[in-house]
């Protein structure tokens, strides 16, 4: 987090852009294309990933599918959507989150923008698929269940 000072306020800013350098290489050097990552061409193409968490904003540019719609529940996966495979709500079956911790941890992951002005800021893994754990209920709080081994 960067945190500019401005008179009467001070403006954060999330480093998003930068994240995919810092966590591979373990520091900041511009450049994306040098990281080991991408030195190895490793950005999570064939992979699934499963994200338990408050929920994804599936109209974010970094998840839409202008072609297919996300999958709700436990079985069968739309394996041709191009980010969310399946998206199971635990606690009820309302889709609460917009923009919350659980769509910017699936975006750090593996968010993949549609949109080229903000493609810097696609995720780590950006061609690997999501399987989303909503966990998040109407009341807005989380709830982790007992036994995880039934959901996975």
């Amino acid at each position: 987090v960067d945190i500019m000072q401005r008179p009467n306020y001070f403006y954060l800013r999330q480093l998003n852009d930068m994240a995919k350098e810092v966590i591979a290489d373990g520091q900041y050097k511009g450049d994306e294309t040098r990281t080991i990552l991408s030195k190895h061409n490793l950005h999570g193409s064939g992979i699934v990933v499963g994200v338990g968490d408050t929920g994804l904003d599936v109209q974010s540019t970094f998840f839409y599918d202008p072609y297919h719609s996300v999958r709700y529940g436990k079985l069968f996966p739309d394996t041709n959507h191009r980010k969310v495979i399946l998206y199971y709500n635990y606690m009820d079956n309302e889709e609460l989150e917009t923009s919350g911790h659980g769509t910017h941890v699936a975006g750090i992951i593996a968010g993949q923008s549609i949109l080229d002005s903000v493609s810097q800021y696609d995720g780590i893994a950006y061609d690997a698929k999501l399987m989303i754990f909503d966990t998040e209920g109407s009341d807005g709080k989380t709830y982790i269940p007992r036994y995880l081994q039934d959901y996975y």
